[in-house]
């Protein structure tokens, strides 16, 4: 049993030094090849275009942000002010709505416009070194707020010398101090007889004037005296009718002794002065009365 097991091993390796060692085939050398050609395009890709490209995305996108923050900034100054000109209400000065609405267009001229990003990889860091200017909007936001701050005034004075109440009105020329005694009229006490009525005021407050000689008077009173005592205030309840009113006594202007004084609009207001005013006297107590009416 031993020499034919020995035999039997013998044989075995005999065997196994007699069969051929494969060699590798072709088409593994053509699949590696190709592995290889692949790894080698992926980088060349990459390192050539892909990250460039994801790094000039990223830039444009650093750039949009910060040029983002600073339009934000201005829009909410614009949306601001736009409220202000939006509105169905007039200022007591037009010229401050026209200063505003040109402030809204020189500011989004200076807006910057971001787009969308490019598809190129050039084109996007051109237009990231574009976007990267420095860019400033303090200025045009200072000049917004300042015409958002004179219209808003405007507004609010054009509102309170809209149709006031007679209280009100005799508040103010209380504190102008060539205005003496301001009385409004009631409908047993009014020399005109008109309070109420269609179209005409629904408020009239006389008032006396040093500067006035009341010698020339019969009474003291000063609703009697009428406007030639110092002046008086008419309230309409709109612009329309103040405007009829301030028209019919433009017919007696330079009349002699047909002359009603000055007479000034105001809101819903006629500011009238006596007729035994000068010229200069009659302005500065027309400003004065006007700076106390439209005092916020």
């Amino acid at each position: 049993r031993r020499m034919l097991n020995n035999d039997a091993g013998s044989h075995d390796s005999e065997s196994t030094k007699g069969t051929p060692t494969r060699k590798p085939s072709g088409r593994i050398y053509r699949i590696g090849t190709a592995l290889i050609v692949i790894v080698v395009v992926v980088c060349v890709w990459w390192f050539a275009y892909q990250r460039p490209h994801n790094k000039a995305v990223s830039d444009f996108n650093a750039s949009t942000a910060s040029v983002q923050a600073k339009n934000t900034e201005l829009d909410i100054a614009l949306a601001r002010i736009g409220k202000l000109t939006k509105l169905n209400s007039k200022p007591l000065d037009s010229q401050t709505l026209l200063n505003a609405k040109h402030s809204i267009a020189a500011a989004k001229r200076q807006e910057r416009s971001i787009g969308k990003i490019p598809s190129k990889t050039a084109d996007i860091e051109a237009r990231t070194i574009e976007l990267g200017r420095p860019l400033n909007y303090d200025a045009a936001i200072a000049d917004l707020d300042k015409h958002r701050t004179a219209l808003d005034t405007s507004l609010r004075q054009m509102k309170q010398v809209t149709n006031p109440t007679a209280d009100f009105v005799v508040s103010r020329l209380k504190g102008v101090p060539s205005v003496e005694n301001p009385s409004p009229v009631t409908m047993t006490h009014d020399p005109n007889g008109n309070l109420n009525k269609p179209r005409s005021y629904v408020a009239a407050i006389y008032f006396a004037s040093p500067e006035v000689d009341h010698s020339v008077f019969d009474t003291a009173d000063v609703i009697d005296n009428g406007t030639d005592g110092g002046g008086q205030i008419e309230v309409y309840k709109t612009a329309a009718d103040v405007q009829k009113r301030n028209t019919y006594l433009s017919a007696f202007d330079g009349g002699g002794m047909m002359d009603s004084g000055s007479h000034v609009v105001l809101g819903t207001m006629l500011i009238r002065t006596s007729r035994y005013l000068n010229a200069d006297q009659q302005a500065a107590l027309t400003a004065a009365i006007r700076s106390a009416l439209i005092r916020l």
